[in-house]
């Protein structure tokens, strides 16, 4: 009896230490709910900070960034993305330019003005000054051109270009 325990709890310990699992970061019942943008719901866009960060952990991208693509600014820089359904398509942006981003459907000016003093010299034409100041559904033209299934072939994409591998997907997969 106490031979079979111990050899089942060795078994436990060992299929644990060759398990392999991926555990998302959680957002927070404290934090607020996101808004809709760029056609993405609150969901969507949990998911695509869930995965950036996935990507961040494992070293895929910077975990810190250290510099915002627009101003230069040292201060508060994380990552934006405006297709959620790729999470590995962000951009290094400090606060104060984030907000500005997604701020700019209603609040035009902000954004405006900070493309007119940092979409300049090498900058000129930068990503930042390609975004309109109208709201698009980014996510429903994804959704009509591609399919629903269109976060499971996004997600491949990612092993098919070299940034996962084909087994953490499928972990990465079932943790969703």
């Amino acid at each position: 009896m106490i031979s079979n325990w111990i050899s089942n709890r060795r078994f436990d310990i060992k299929t644990n230490i060759l398990r392999k699992v991926i555990k998302l970061r959680e957002w927070s019942k404290d934090w607020n709910r996101l808004q809709v943008y760029n056609g993405f719901t609150h969901e969507e866009r949990v998911k695509g900070w869930q995965l950036t960060w996935y990507l961040r952990d494992v070293g895929v991208l910077p975990k810190f960034p250290t510099e915002c693509s627009i101003c230069g600014s040292h201060d508060k820089v994380n990552y934006h993305n405006e297709d959620y359904y790729s999470p590995d398509a962000v951009v290094a942006v400090c606060q104060r330019c984030h907000f500005k981003i997604h701020k700019r459907f209603n609040e035009p000016d902000p954004f405006s003005k900070l493309v007119q003093e940092h979409a300049v010299g090498d900058k000129q034409g930068g990503w930042f000054s390609q975004l309109t100041l109208t709201p698009i559904d980014l996510a429903g033209e994804l959704r009509t051109q591609f399919g629903e299934e269109i976060i499971t072939d996004l997600h491949q994409g990612l092993v098919s270009r070299g940034v996962i591998t084909a087994e953490d997907y499928e972990l990465l997969r079932a943790s969703l």
